[in-house]
């Protein structure tokens, strides 16, 4: 890149995505109930299984 004075911008965009995918995983291993609410998720379980039933 420095040679060429120019960018790969799959690169960039591949650099970019696996930071936020990392950064992602760590919040979710910090705080684990404020990025995903889990209430949410058994209140669909529970509309499935009755659906199901």
């Amino acid at each position: 890149m420095a040679v060429k004075k120019e960018e790969d911008w799959f690169l960039t965009i591949l650099y970019l995505a696996l930071v936020t995918f990392l950064l992602y995983i760590i919040l979710c291993l910090e705080f684990p109930n404020l990025l995903f609410d889990f209430d949410i998720l058994n209140r669909e379980l529970i509309k499935f299984q009755k659906l199901v039933q």
